[in-house]
């Protein structure tokens, strides 16, 4: 797959300054792509699609400009049609997680898609696999702060309850801060989230690891 040595070398020169977050995935068969936030000189969350070599098939695509300090992004792969970036944003004083579908060339496959807003004020996602779509984990800042998960289907279509409202499930409660949630699942139906909880004492790791077939 794509090498973190091109994509590097491609970004180095681009008048970014200091990218955070960064995520790296394999898209198609002999494409990937690159995601990262830019703080300073060009403010945003962007995403550089690469060749198999790691090399920048272009130049770096703004998903959005609405960033601040710790802001995250984080890419899954579905090697047969691309992929998904999720990433967290703050939009008129609300912190909001959306969606974005790739193709296997890196480029956009559907609109971009709000996941997270009003009063779950969403931020740190990650996303990964599962099945036919993605189980996407995220930093929920309600008056009780929380982990919480959330599926979409690989077009990005949410469950939702009989009023509309999007369905989620709590998984533990957390500090405000921590920066990303990384979720893996693997082959078997096992769930890991591991996240960064902030304390007076210190910066804490955590993991938990669920099976999907059981009550969140």
């Amino acid at each position: 797959g794509p090498s973190v040595a091109g994509a590097c070398g491609a970004g180095a020169s681009s008048g970014f300054g200091a990218a955070t977050s960064l995520a790296l995935a394999q898209l198609g068969t002999e494409t990937g792509a690159l995601a990262f936030v830019s703080e300073q000189a060009q403010p945003g969350v962007w995403l550089l699609p690469l060749s198999a070599a790691g090399e920048a098939s272009g130049a770096p695509v703004r998903l959005s400009a609405a960033v601040s300090t710790s802001n995250t992004v984080d890419l899954a792969t579905r090697e047969q049609d691309g992929g998904a970036v999720v990433y967290s944003i703050d939009a008129a004083q609300s912190h909001e997680v959306r969606f974005r579908r790739l193709n296997a060339r890196g480029g956009f496959a559907s609109e971009e898609i709000k996941l997270v807003s009003g009063a779950l004020q969403g931020r740190d996602a990650s996303v990964a696999r599962l099945g036919g779509g993605y189980v996407v984990a995220f930093r929920s800042l309600e008056a009780a702060p929380q982990i919480r998960l959330l599926f979409v289907t690989k077009e990005g279509n949410l469950q939702r309850d009989g009023v509309g409202r999007v369905i989620t499930y709590p998984v533990a409660s957390a500090s405000p801060t921590g920066g990303r949630i990384t979720v893996r699942v693997s082959t078997d139906g096992q769930l890991l989230l591991g996240f960064l909880d902030a304390s007076e004492a210190g910066p804490k790791l955590r993991l938990i690891r669920k099976r999907l077939d059981c009550a969140f």
